[in-house]
């Protein structure tokens, strides 16, 4: 399983990544109509694998500057993201196109930046439920 980072928002016991994207970045995706939408389903409500998912990155200092938390500047200058966002990471394996978690895969884009996607055609619904069975799996860098 690769080690991948993302900024999203803390749940209410401020130990696990907030699940869905509705009121900022969590862990899931955003739907059309969103304008920022991460992945657009068919008419059937089915999205396909290599098309788009949840963004992800293989290091805090690899990540853009306003995904940082400000208050992480001491560590990385470029830091200037909003501090009510954590940084989480998950895995222990090198960054490449690989299996993140079951029916899960990290597609790289770039050396800096990959996409959590289905490993094959599945219902959105789907989709956002395996990404929130990761939940547990995420720590803080902090």
């Amino acid at each position: 399983m690769p080690k991948i980072y993302r900024t999203m928002l803390p749940d209410s016991s401020g130990t696990k990544p907030k699940l869905g994207c509705v009121d900022g970045p969590g862990l899931g995706v955003r739907v059309p109509p969103d304008p920022n939408a991460d992945v657009f389903p068919d008419q059937n409500g089915d999205i396909m694998p290599q098309t788009g998912g949840m963004s992800a990155a293989p290091s805090v200092g690899e990540m853009l500057p306003h995904l940082i938390p400000k208050r992480m500047k001491h560590v990385y200058s470029q830091a200037n993201g909003s501090n009510k966002r954590d940084v989480w990471f998950m895995g222990e394996g090198p960054f490449a196109n690989s299996e993140v978690a079951p029916s899960l895969k990290l597609r790289l884009t770039s050396s800096k930046h990959g996409l959590v996607e289905p490993d094959s055609k599945m219902p959105i619904g789907r989709f956002q439920i395996l990404l929130s069975e990761t939940q547990d799996q995420w720590r803080t860098v902090e």
